[in-house]
């Protein structure tokens, strides 16, 4: 009894082209199956093939194979053909030349981007309990989403009989970088002995399959591993080594370099002796611990992670660049347990020296021109025959039970530019402590306290000129759970020169507070305005009895406006000179982008006649430098004005403002300061110098009386710390 069958596939794209069209025939009875494709002339990956008359392929049931099967198209073939008996054998050849692997996959949706010519010359013989697989596969300049990996070439050799043995050697651009050769006895305690080699796999080439902004890898890769054992149980051992090796991580411009050192694989438990990554300074980051691959279906670990001063961003500011400046970071962390139940508990100090800055390439702060759809038509008829996608479900990251302690400097400094020219910018300094926690359910939460030492809010509007804010030391972020809904406390201040007219009385020059005030959460944010005038007395208590939206009111006056108009008295901000706001603008921006290690401002102000010193203009200056790793702070400021009396601007002192901070201890807790200020004049005093020395210290308290404890040695806080963080793991 003979039985038929036959099957025909047919693929085309939205265009209307055809990926495949083929068939194949059946035919089997009760001792074999018989196959055959169809028509002649197929089409494989949009292109004509052509088969031989007559073709097959025959499997019978006593395991033999047989085939008279050739497809052309071109210099592309494949072809399975018999191949003459051996040793009571019977087997098929399988030869390629020339396949196309990206057309080929490309009739598949949603194919991988692989490309390459693929080649083979396989053999395929069996017997009736005897299996023997020996040949070659090749594939020329194998690439992947259109970068070029390489030529790779595969041999291989094995054979099932009363045992098994396999022998595979894999090469890249003819070099080899992998090897192995094993056997299987199912008689022997321990069946499997398998010994594979990587004599050196050039790391680099593994760039194409990894995304461009998360890894790039260069240096060598070589090793040597032993399995044996059963399946189920693998008896790993053997030893892995990077010669000369960098991760390149390009979200954060930084490289850091692997040790040398020869990661040991001691059954199946691969072992960390403190390797180390390297960072740019040549601080160490120490990996110590283990990990357990006795079970695949569930891999354990047991690793420490620990580092002093690691330098983890370093780099140059650059045209394009969206992260620059250098960070550093102590790192104390373990983690433990099943890879999908893994349980982190550690900490990290974000350190002193520590200056980052991220560049936003789309500014938020630019005028552009936003090209919007006024009118959009839509076909009711199209919209019904639209089937709805159903929504994502949301993905949640789950599994592991995280606690970290985070501890920021009070001194790190970190900047936002939002402008890509660093015109519009955001400077910030201050530190706290935060503990982030995550459960086995995927929940975050942050909590604690980022206090504001200090800062800066540049900004640059399209019309009105440059406008820096200077964010007050007691402002902060709180987070008590939500990441994404902190609780804001932020106050920014502009100071602002006017001179002030009141009914009978003489004008006056007036510094003018101009403040801007974030409260509240994320999600219910309060921006508003503030005035005040601490300098002068009259003009603050008038102020004060003003409401809050009328001082609101009267700032965005004086910012936008330039003037002040209260109860019996104006205020008028002296015009700039054009040319004077250009000069400043473009003299503070070459400072900014040239001088690295300095920080230089400029300001240049004119005052007209109604000035009470008369018409004039001021040229001033402020110069600050850290010095001895950040030890010493040194910061110089004066002025030097012109007026119409050229006797007085003999009287200018070009250095009216001088300090030298220096940092006592390395807790920077402590300053001794010496400085020498001069204050702005006064109706009754003019203008006051001050002269003097200073003791700083700075201590975080639950309660006053914490400021007279003596304090701990290093040995013990650090004891007391290590105690507390194995209580925590517990």
């Amino acid at each position: 009894v003979r039985n038929t069958g036959a099957v025909n596939f047919y693929q085309k794209n939205r265009a209307g082209r055809e990926g495949f069209r083929f068939g194949v025939d059946a035919a089997w009875n009760d001792s074999l199956i018989r196959a055959s494709v169809t028509p002649l002339a197929p089409v494989f990956g949009s292109e004509p093939w052509t088969v031989n008359p007559g073709n097959y392929l025959v499997y019978r049931f006593d395991g033999n194979l047989s085939a008279d099967l050739d497809m052309t198209h071109g210099d592309q073939r494949f072809a399975i053909h018999t191949v003459p008996e051996t040793d009571s054998l019977r087997g098929i050849r399988l030869d390629i030349a020339g396949l196309n692997i990206g057309g080929a996959l490309a009739m598949l949706p949603s194919a991988p981007p692989v490309g390459g010519v693929l080649g083979a010359a396989v053999t395929l013989n069996t017997g009736a309990d005897s299996l023997a697989v020996r040949g070659n596969v090749s594939v020329a300049g194998l690439s992947y989403d259109k970068q070029r990996f390489g030529d790779v070439g595969l041999g291989v050799r094995y054979a099932q009989g009363r045992e098994q043995q396999a022998d595979v050697r894999l090469t890249l651009d003819g070099a080899d970088v992998l090897t192995a050769r094993g056997n299987y006895r199912k008689e022997r305690e321990s069946p499997l002995d398998l010994t594979a080699s990587i004599p050196g796999f050039p790391l680099q080439r593994a760039d194409v399959f990894l995304p461009a902004d998360m890894l790039r890898l260069s240096g060598i890769l070589s090793g040597k591993l032993h399995a044996g054992g059963t399946p189920q149980r693998l008896q790993l051992n053997g030893g892995l080594q990077f010669a000369q090796t960098e991760v390149r991580v390009p979200m954060i411009g930084t490289s850091f370099r692997l040790s040398s050192d020869t990661i040991r694989i001691d059954d199946s438990r691969v072992l960390f002796d403190d390797f180390a990554v390297t960072a740019p300074n040549k601080s160490p980051l120490t990996i110590g611990g283990y990990v357990d691959l006795t079970d695949f279906g569930r891999i354990t670990t047991d690793i420490a992670l620990r580092a002093s001063d690691f330098q983890f961003v370093n780099v140059a500011r650059k045209e394009g660049t969206a992260v620059y400046g250098k960070a550093y970071l102590d790192l104390d962390a373990t983690a433990k347990g099943p890879l999908d139940e893994l349980v982190v508990r550690g900490s990290v100090a974000l350190l002193k020296n520590t200056d980052i800055n991220y560049v936003m390439q789309d500014s938020p702060m630019d005028v552009k021109e936003r090209p919007q759809n006024i009118v959009t038509f839509v076909s009711f008829r199209d919209m019904d025959n639209q089937s709805f996608a159903e929504a994502t479900p949301t993905v949640r990251i789950g599994g592991m039970d995280i606690l970290l302690n985070v501890d920021i400097n009070d001194d790190v400094q970190a900047a936002v530019d939002l402008s890509a020219d660093g015109s519009n910018r955001i400077d910030l300094q201050g530190g706290g402590n935060l503990t982030f926690t995550m459960n086995p359910l995927g929940d975050v939460s942050l909590s604690g306290k980022y206090v504001l030492s200090g800062g800066t809010v540049r900004y640059n509007p399209p019309v009105i000129s440059q406008k820096i804010f200077k964010i007050t030391p007691d402002s902060y972020v709180d987070w008590v759970g939500n990441v994404a809904d902190p609780a804001f406390s932020i106050t920014a201040v502009e100071t602002v020169r006017a001179s002030v007219s009141a009914d009978g009385q003489d004008s006056r020059s007036v510094n003018f507070n101009i403040s801007i005030n974030i409260r509240n959460t994320l999600n219910d944010l309060e921006v508003s305005f503030g005035l005040s005038a601490p300098e002068d007395l009259t003009m603050q208590n008038q102020l004060n009895s003003l409401t809050a939206e009328q001082r609101a009111n009267q700032a965005m006056n004086l910012l936008i406006y330039n003037t002040y108009t209260g109860p019996g008295t104006t205020a008028k901000v002296s015009t700039e000179n054009p040319l004077n706001s250009f000069i400043q603008k473009e003299l503070n921006q070459w400072a900014q982008n040239n001088l690295k290690g300095v920080d230089l401002s400029f300001g240049i102000d004119s005052y007209g006649e109604d000035d009470p010193n008369g018409q004039r203009t001021d040229y001033s200056y402020r110069l600050s430098k850290s010095l001895f790793s950040n030890r010493v702070r040194a910061v110089i400021g004066g002025k030097f004005s012109t007026d119409a009396d050229p006797s007085q601007n003999l009287k200018e002192n070009l250095i009216d403002d001088i300090s030298l901070e220096y940092m006592l201890t390395k807790r920077d807790n402590m300053y001794l300061k010496v400085f020498r200020h001069t204050g702005y004049e006064s109706i009754l005093e003019g203008e006051i110098t001050e002269t003097g020395v200073g003791f700083v210290i700075r201590k975080k308290l639950l309660r006053l009386g914490d400021l007279f404890k003596p304090m701990r040695p290093k040995a013990e806080k650090e004891k007391q710390k290590r105690n507390e963080s194995d209580a925590r793991q517990k």
